[in-house]
């Protein structure tokens, strides 16, 4: 495999139960051009042990959204990969290290309408298996030209459904902004709590249906460049909740943008959570 020589993007961070280790899937650089995902465990979620780099794809593969499946015993992975058009593809693991790719083709891709808002790429998606309706729910980013690096044409959060994880049926654009999407999501007590980027910021939106999300009044709820490793921009949390604890546990990856691009880092936050 690759050796990583940038960054820690993009990160996922699992529990199977209480009694089982941190698992950390992240993207890192491999060479300029090429994003993989690597792998880091723990016992705590504090002391991190790097195991390299277990997904591969064409072009850039990065943005892991992962969740166990216990009555498969399975780990399930959505991620995106690709070069001038992005999709969402599928990956399962039995022990969240060695892959097996769904396919050769994503099982998300770009919409075929030539008028679609996300016409030109999708990715950084969020999935969360919802065992009240029995559907797989994907929240992404998407966009309909790509020609401008600076605005993306038309861009946005998308949300999709499906009963297996792999056949997904569009529900449409639920908002024009990015917030949504660097972010996970969680479903408790019926209710869906989402953490996610809100400018150099990382703030936190409630919903009932998954379609239409409040605003916490407080966000920004963790703030960048308060820290001792000065962040100028934090961004792309992924939460673990310990319900046992009421404990929400929040990673997050930033950088100092007077440090070399290979200066950005992991942190955590905590809080209780009663939902």
């Amino acid at each position: 495999p690759g050796t990583q020589t940038i960054g820690n993007l993009h990160i996922c961070v699992r529990k199977k139960d209480a009694g089982s280790n941190y698992l950390m899937w992240y993207t890192g650089d491999v060479a300029s051009s090429s994003r993989k995902i690597f792998l880091a465990t723990s016992s705590d979620g504090i002391s991190w042990t790097k195991n390299g780099q277990v997904l591969s794809d064409d072009g850039h593969t990065h943005m892991p959204s992962v969740i166990w499946d216990a009555n498969e015993s399975l780990w399930k992975m959505w991620y995106t990969s690709g070069s001038s058009t992005y999709g969402i593809h599928y990956a399962t693991s039995a022990n969240g290290v060695s892959w097996t790719i769904y396919g050769s083709n994503p099982v998300f891709a770009v919409d075929s309408n030539p008028v679609a808002w996300d016409k030109t790429s999708v990715r950084s998606s969020e999935v969360i298996y919802d065992a009240d309706d029995s559907l797989y729910k994907m929240w992404y980013w998407g966009n309909n030209d790509d020609t401008d690096p600076g605005t993306y044409g038309i861009y946005g959060t998308g949300y999709a459904t499906s009963p297996d994880g792999i056949t997904w049926t569009r529900q449409g654009q639920i908002s024009d902004s990015t917030r949504l999407i660097t972010g996970e999501v969680l479903k408790i007590n019926g209710k869906y709590f989402m953490i996610h980027g809100v400018g150099p910021h990382i703030g936190y939106s409630m919903s009932l249906d998954g379609i239409g999300w409040d605003d916490d009044p407080d966000n920004p709820v963790i703030m960048a460049a308060t820290e001792a490793w000065n962040p100028s921009y934090i961004q792309a949390p992924s939460i673990v909740y310990d319900s046992g604890g009421n404990l929400l546990r929040i990673y997050y990856n930033g950088a100092d943008y007077s440090l070399p691009a290979d200066g950005t880092n992991i942190g955590l936050a905590t809080t209780p959570f009663l939902p």
